[in-house]
């Protein structure tokens, strides 16, 4: 990082016509540098969403009453 709290590897904007943005020259070197601009969100397997719905209060109630339900009339 510089003084400024830029990268220095990212390239300035044009400079004949700073509202341009960047060159294709300089988007594509900044695709190799850094990589494609994207956020990559993780897949959540269908067995943790399936376990998932078991967590909270209102089901926890649920099971613990079900089960002093069974110890106390069988």
């Amino acid at each position: 990082m510089g003084p400024d709290g830029i990268d220095p590897n990212i390239p300035p904007l044009n400079a004949e016509d700073p509202l341009l943005g960047l060159t294709t020259g300089q988007v594509e070197k900044s695709r190799e540098l850094f990589g494609k601009n994207e956020i990559v969100i993780p897949e959540t397997p269908l067995w943790m969403l399936f376990l998932r719905q078991f967590i909270g209060f209102l089901v926890s109630y649920c099971c613990m009453f079900c089960a002093f339900d069974m110890c106390v009339f069988f």
